[in-house]
């Protein structure tokens, strides 16, 4: 599906390459290039990216409203607690405040993906007579950026953008899956050896890379993780992978 491209120039600076897995997160595992190794599953070929690149983002899959509201707030918690680990602070055991942080960040990036994979289609609203003056073209994108919800009519038909919906969809279901979390033993296991690589989505299996010697997983506490049980997540994640994986090295 393609999605709705801003006017030209993008006066109102609408985000349109919207990051699935935050930008602040891929940076991490930056080479000295200031890119990552990213391994394309189709073609089967390993290639050098910068955070910014579009593989990582959905195009304007959901509105103005959440990414730059719950998905932003969602985000800054979780940069703020990934930092102080990277930092070095020693976090034996996290608190109940920092595994709703960790899970948050976990279910939102899940869901980016999935609406990324297969994003909504503008919706009619059955039954509803089409307003005497339709919006503008400008006037829509300045009302989305200041958080409002504008239809489009065409003859007597009306829709509303599906990425409305979805980013509606998004913060219901960011609720639903907190709940089925919240026994959720996250804890941190660090490498000492290898590092670890990051899938494209997370859904099948409760991980969340930090860097590329830290990861949140399913398992309460701290430790140091073993070359083999290393191994084992990694390949879980180059299996679990839909479109591609990366890491630091590859």
């Amino acid at each position: 599906m393609k999605y709705e491209k801003p006017q030209k120039g993008n006066p109102h600076q609408l985000t349109i390459h919207q990051h699935c897995f935050p930008r602040r997160s891929i940076e991490r595992f930056c080479d000295d290039t200031g890119r990552v190794k990213v391994h394309l599953i189709e073609q089967g070929k390993t290639v050098s990216l910068k955070p910014n690149d579009p593989i990582f983002c959905a195009r304007r899959a959901w509105d103005q409203r959440a990414e730059s509201i719950f998905m932003q707030e969602i985000e800054n918690a979780y940069q703020e607690l990934a930092n102080r680990i990277e930092a070095g602070a020693l976090v034996r055991r996290l608190n109940a405040t920092e595994r709703r942080v960790v899970s948050d960040m976990y279910s939102l990036w899940n869901l980016r993906w999935y609406w990324k994979r297969q994003p909504l289609e503008d919706q009619e609203l059955v039954g509803v007579l089409a307003p005497s003056n339709d919006y503008s073209r400008d006037q829509r994108e300045m009302l989305e950026k200041h958080h409002v919800m504008s239809v489009k009519a065409n003859g007597d038909r009306v829709r509303i953008p599906g990425r409305h919906f979805t980013g509606a969809r998004i913060q219901i279901d960011l609720g639903r899956i907190r709940d089925e979390l919240r026994r959720c033993s996250w804890g941190i296991v660090r490498s000492r050896v290898g590092e670890f690589i990051v899938p494209d989505n997370s859904s099948g299996k409760i991980i969340l890379p930090i860097s590329p010697t830290l990861c949140f997983t399913n398992r309460e506490g701290y430790g140091v993780v073993s070359d083999s049980a290393l191994k084992e997540m990694n390949e879980r994640s180059k299996q679990e992978s839909e479109v591609f994986y990366f890491g630091r090295n590859l």
